[in-house]
């Protein structure tokens, strides 16, 4: 692969030492930074912007000008930074105490206090869309109104600084007042307020005047750095890259490999690679009724997957292949598991696997996948890898409604593709596929075993969140191959001389408003 410009996601640098908010004019520069417009392509439409509305691509990319949360992850799995929230103490095992600044307000002149911040949580605990990040909440206590107590119903490493990351804060009567309830007219405490939204072309930005906080105590990705920020939606990658050529657009997110040359080493234009923490996975169908049942089935369908293949098909080579069920982004990925066999291609161990299933003649098997480019691609190269060991593959696609509703069915599929990512660690990528207190007595797909939930549980609690409790799990999914993960891939974003250094969150997303400028390039 070329050399670029590689950002280290374990290790982002979020500190405002380094990215200070901006002045109305730029230092030794007479440009007023306030009057001037950054443009960013994206290829996926933000859909909505209402606040607990499901966190697809498009949506993640541009919702914390609006919107903050109670803390900010300084990296994945790392320390809490202080946003909505100025700090916490632990009470016991599960309860936490948070304070909350004073002085909060949003973009209507709202006072925020604890009474929305539990208003907030149990929306979005009620509304489902992010369920992974709050359904370790019990219950919350408002002790005044910049204090308030949430209780756990576990001690799993990460539950707490997951739920901080992933609830965006809102004012209880504004949000019950409109019958919209802040799809297309949002009112956050963040830097920016929307100024247009036309689905599927663009979303606009204008960095507000009466802000709440100070700059001394701004949160790292609530900096406005720039008066004004326009997304762009440019599906076609080829458009997106002539739309940073042209100067249409100043970033452009997804480049695709084959385009990085256009950028890299190119004058007056700066390429950042990024190694997504999303991990393309399949998960079997573990019901007793189905026939992956069968360890053997799924190891041969794991042997027969050539995921070096699988990521130069559908990444052009671009990221890398997994080494367990997720990628090796996290805090608590174990080195040397990179060193040991993963179901590494084996075409003549899974033929052999398939007759020790019992299926020395082959299978007919259906592959459930979204209509995404990414898990179409991915779906075709599995059926010809499968076909190639015996095992015939009828792709079934479906829109993300139907994938949703499908995935719990267990009539519906035999395996299926998703991408599994967590804000934390490892184990919570575990858990969010094979916790089966999550799922009624069962993991997502349907498995039971009582010693694989006993190793998961010791994995997850922060007082045995130990290497050797970790290993044990990994391991033990691996042998077992309720699902397997096959790569991840990299995210190219490229960018022109008006930005000087991209603002990146834990997630590898650009948040524009609070990238750091180059006040002549605007001249």
């Amino acid at each position: 692969m070329r050399k670029t410009s590689m950002f280290k996601v374990l290790s982002l640098v979020l500190s405002a030492a380094v990215l200070l908010p901006g002045s109305v004019f730029a230092e030794g520069s007479g440009v007023n930074m306030d009057e001037q417009t950054v443009r960013i392509a994206i290829p996926f439409d933000p859909s909505t912007m209402e606040p607990w509305a499901t966190m697809g691509d498009g949506r993640i990319d541009v919702i914390r000008h609006v919107y903050e949360y109670m803390f900010d992850y300084e990296k994945i799995g790392g320390d809490l930074l202080p946003s909505i929230a100025s700090g916490y103490e632990q009470v016991d095992d599960t309860t936490y105490r948070v304070t909350i600044y004073d002085n909060i307000k949003d973009s209507a002149g709202n006072p925020i206090t604890a009474d929305d911040v539990k208003f907030s949580y149990e929306s979005t605990i009620e509304i489902g869309n992010q369920a992974i990040g709050v359904n370790t909440i019990d219950h919350m206590d408002v002790i005044d109104d910049t204090t308030i107590d949430f209780v756990f119903n576990t001690t799993a490493a990460g539950a707490f600084a997951n739920a901080m990351t992933n609830t965006a804060i809102v004012d209880k009567e504004a949000y019950e007042a409109d019958p919209d309830h802040f799809a297309s007219n949002p009112v956050g405490t963040g830097p920016y307020v929307m100024d247009e939204f036309i689905p599927g072309s663009s979303i606009s930005f204008t960095k507000r005047d009466d802000y709440w906080q100070s700059e001394e105590d701004c949160a790292r990705l609530s900096e406005a750095n720039i008066g004004h920020v326009i997304y762009k939606v440019i599906p076609e990658a080829s458009q997106l890259t002539i739309a940073l050529e042209s100067g249409d657009v100043d970033i452009a997110y997804y480049i695709a490999s084959s385009d990085t040359h256009r950028f890299e080493d190119v004058e007056g234009f700066h390429l950042a690679a990024l190694p997504k923490d999303l991990a393309e996975v399949i998960l079997f169908n573990c019901d007793p009724s189905n026939v992956f049942a069968s360890k053997e089935l799924r190891q041969a369908v794991c042997y027969a997957i050539d995921s070096a293949a699988v990521l130069q098909t559908v990444y052009d080579g671009a990221g890398g292949v997994c080494k367990t069920y997720g990628s090796p982004l996290f805090a608590d990925f174990n080195e040397k598991w990179n060193e040991e066999d993963y179901y590494d291609y084996d075409a003549d161990k899974a033929k052999e696997l398939l007759a020790q299933a019992g299926y020395p003649d082959g299978i007919s098997v259906r592959l459930m996948t979204d209509n995404s480019p990414v898990h179409t691609r991915m779906a075709q190269v599995l059926q010809s890898m499968l076909s190639a060991a015996g095992i015939n593959v009828e792709i079934l696609s479906y829109d993300g409604t139907l994938i949703n509703t499908y995935r719990f069915d267990p009539t519906q599929f035999d395996l299926y593709i998703a991408n599994k990512s967590s804000f934390d660690y490892i184990t919570s990528v575990w858990k969010f596929s094979f916790d089966q207190v999550a799922y009624k007595g069962k993991t997502l797909n349907f498995y039971v075993d009582e010693d694989l939930q006993k190793m998961l549980e010791t994995a997850l609690d922060a007082k045995t969140h130990t290497e050797e409790n970790i290993d044990a799990v990994h391991y033990a999914l691996k042998d077992l191959a309720l699902g397997y993960g096959i790569c991840y891939g990299t995210n190219y974003i490229a960018y022109n001389d008006k930005v000087s250094e991209l603002a990146i969150d834990f997630k590898t997303r650009v948040v524009g408003g609070a990238c750091i400028f180059n006040p002549e390039a605007f001249e």
